[in-house]
């Protein structure tokens, strides 16, 4: 069986606004379970009814548009994130409290 990589480019522009939120600990432990029976260290999850990709990583959740959000920058080409959560060390029973940066679109 071959195995097969993509590679894609992400850039974070700043913030435009931050803020302290929990998500329910169900979608908590899907997001873990994903990243730990994936091969590479972050899964791609599309969520076609909102034209979004999601890149799940042991630390955070970021959210880029599918239909556009395209830049360049030092000669190199990426989709830019348009939402980042950055998950909290503390973890809840009830709850996980994640970290959510909402970007420029600029």
């Amino acid at each position: 069986m071959s195995s097969q990589s993509t590679s894609e480019t992400f850039f974070r522009p700043k913030a435009v606004k931050r803020e302290c939120l929990n998500i329910p600990a169900p979608l908590f432990n899907r997001c873990r379970l994903l990243v730990k029976r994936c091969l590479s260290e972050h899964v791609f999850v599309p969520i076609r009814s909102m034209r979004y990709q999601a890149v799940i990583d042991h630390d955070e959740v970021i959210l880029v548009d599918n239909q556009g959000g395209y830049a360049i920058q030092d000669g190199e080409g990426g989709r830019v994130i348009v939402l980042a959560w950055k998950f909290c060390p503390h973890m809840n029973t009830s709850s996980q409290a994640i970290f959510g940066f909402l970007v420029s679109k600029d």
